[in-house]
């Protein structure tokens, strides 16, 4: 009887040694699961917050001026992106026409360079560095006012010294400076339509692509 007593103390021990025990792992899993949810959820915020930030361009109608400021956006996240992080890109592209590219000044037959498909770092060093430099360059606003009479000043020697006396100018003006600043002035002014943003398989925003619509303002 003694040992039928021990016998049956000794297997509800273990009964509840391995109840405890499978309590407890419920317990670590059901809390793991919810910390492991609560990092998941953190995640998804973050990354929504994240590309919060870019896919407002993505829609149509957008002005270069904006597109200028994603191109900056891209480029300081490419610059301190972590090393498993893939690269953000964006592509910029100006259709050409039968004749032509697209950017004229005024109505006169000289033509604006202007490449047919930038990117983020080749926009950087077509526009906004040159445009920095140019404005370094000149008085302040004088870049500016300057492109905003190309016409004049590229129509001929004479016209361009009228203009210059009529400015006040009395320093050397470089016609190549004044185009390219009036080739970003031109920029800023046209309008893109997205044509969709791309995602990586973590649901970043990867790349954007923009095509010129035609339309200045």
């Amino acid at each position: 009887m003694e040992n039928a007593t021990k016998a049956l103390l000794i297997a509800a021990g273990i009964f509840f040694g391995i109840l405890i025990v499978s309590i407890s792992i419920f317990a670590f899993n059901q809390i793991s699961e919810y910390y492991t949810s609560k990092e998941k959820n953190k995640n998804v915020e973050q990354l929504a917050t994240f590309n919060k930030q870019y896919v407002s361009y993505n829609r149509e109608d957008v002005r270069g001026s904006d597109l200028i400021t994603l191109v900056n956006k891209i480029i300081d996240f490419n610059t301190s992106k972590e090393p498993e992080e893939a690269t953000m890109e964006i592509s910029i592209i100006i259709p050409r026409n039968t004749e032509s590219e697209i950017f004229y000044y005024s109505d006169r037959p000289q033509l604006i360079k202007f490449n047919f498909s930038y990117t983020e770092s080749n926009i950087k060093s077509t526009f906004l560095q040159p445009a920095e430099q140019i404005n370094a360059k000149y008085p302040k606003g004088m870049a500016e006012k300057l492109a905003s009479r190309i016409s004049t000043l590229m129509d001929s020697d004479e016209s361009k010294q009228r203009l210059l006396k009529e400015l006040n100018i009395t320093y050397e003006v470089d016609n190549t400076d004044i185009l390219k600043y009036y080739e970003y002035q031109q920029f800023k002014r046209a309008h893109f339509n997205s044509e969709g943003v791309n995602y990586t398989s973590d649901g970043r925003v990867k790349s954007f692509k923009f095509t010129f619509n035609g339309k200045f303002e």
